[in-house]
């Protein structure tokens, strides 16, 4: 019995002993493993954070010189804010930034605010022919008289280039000698369609005829196209209905409020923005930077009375109403309005100091003059993509 107690103790004796050196034999494979792996160092975390922010500097500075930073900032251009002496006109004059722009990618329009004025000013003729055809008895007792109305340059509101067109076809009439009694008239423009309404109000009384009974009138366009262009009036020789106070109403809404079509020209004195082509059957290739064909009417005016005509050495002028500093109305062009901009495709513009603006205006018969905003400034503000932007930039006087 003792026998088989010993045999069986050595036997799991044996057992345990076999049991414990293969633990160790796994154990020593495992740290021979690990032997065999790359080692790494443990970093405090302080440290590791000091490292990556470090390094991203770094980087950023590398990034920075291979691709400088591109940066946006607004200019805004005052034309008040020129040197008048040298640049008497608001349409033509240079000013200087504060500082120099370097590296200038893009220029583009955000906003623009301009004087509103009576196309008329931008004409040296500013007559209208009128002829009129009075009737007595129609075929038997019948005269013809042409009258060349003079019209007056201003600014105007609807009403008050009503009342100026009103004035200068009356005064006709007055200078009028075989008019015994004189014949009035009317212009009315409607504030919702901007229709032009001209209209003879009374009849006059003719020397040799007597009282008339009817007149039939035409504006002429052989004179001036462009000032029936201005009033909304089209067409060749647009004739009044045939009736006792004969009227004619234009087709198109009046140009009053506005020097419409207008084109931009920028440059920095070494290289110009102007990258919008204009179509003219005239010139192969036309650029400008801009181009405004604004609404007529939605402006708003800003002087309070009505403008009369006054006189300085015999010239006729146009003196505004006793309210309001100027008379002068203003128009906003908005961004959404325009995507006027100049990008510099072939490589950014090394340096920009000086800007030049040179303003002009397409007339209907596709001539090119210069606008006249009788003095009224403007201004436009501008959104400027370069490499460098130190300050918020606006103009000075050079």
């Amino acid at each position: 019995m003792k026998t088989i107690i010993f045999g069986v103790s050595a036997f799991v004796t044996m057992l345990i002993i076999m049991y414990y050196r293969k633990q160790n034999s796994l154990k020593n494979q495992l740290v021979l493993e690990e032997m065999k792996r790359p080692q790494l160092n443990v970093v405090p975390q302080d440290v590791s954070d000091g490292i990556i922010e470090t390094l991203t500097e770094l980087a950023k500075t590398f990034e920075t010189k291979v691709e400088p930073d591109k940066r946006k900032y607004r200019l805004l251009m005052d034309s008040g804010e020129r040197n008048t002496s040298i640049y008497p006109l608001t349409t033509d004059y240079q000013l200087q930034l504060p500082q120099t722009i370097y590296g200038m990618e893009k220029i583009s329009l955000e906003k623009a605010v301009f004087p509103m004025s009576l196309e008329l000013i931008n004409v040296n003729n500013k007559t209208l022919r009128v002829t009129v055809l009075w009737i007595r008895i129609p075929g038997s007792s019948e005269q013809t008289t042409v009258y060349n109305v003079s019209l007056v340059s201003g600014n105007f509101t609807i009403t008050s280039l009503a009342v100026m067109l009103t004035e200068a076809l009356d005064a006709a009439m007055v200078a009028d000698l075989n008019q015994s009694t004189k014949a009035t008239w009317s212009v009315v423009i409607d504030p919702n369609t901007l229709l032009v309404t001209i209209k003879i109000l009374t009849l006059p009384i003719l020397s040799g005829i007597g009282t008339l009974a009817q007149a039939i009138f035409t504006l002429d366009s052989s004179l001036n196209s462009y000032l029936l262009a201005v009033l909304g009036i089209t067409g060749t020789n647009p004739t009044s209905t045939n009736s006792a106070t004969a009227f004619l109403t234009g087709t198109e809404p009046a140009n009053v409020a506005y020097p419409y079509n207008l084109l931009i020209f920028l440059d920095n004195k070494s290289m110009d923005f102007n990258s919008l082509r204009i179509m003219k059957s005239s010139e192969i290739d036309s650029r400008c930077f801009a181009n405004f064909s604004m609404p007529s009417g939605n402006g708003v005016y800003a002087g309070g009375g009505i403008p009369s005509v006054g006189s300085v050495n015999g010239a006729a002028i146009l003196v505004q109403g006793s309210s309001g500093a100027s008379g002068l109305g203003t128009f906003a062009i908005t961004k959404d309005m325009t995507n006027a901009y100049y990008k510099a495709y072939e490589g950014a513009i090394p340096t920009f100091r000086y800007i030049n603006v040179k303003i002009r205006q397409v007339l209907p018969d596709g001539s090119v003059v210069t606008p006249d905003f009788n003095n009224g400034n403007h201004i436009m503000e501008f959104e400027i993509k370069a490499r460098v932007d130190k300050i918020s930039l606006t103009t000075t006087t050079p």
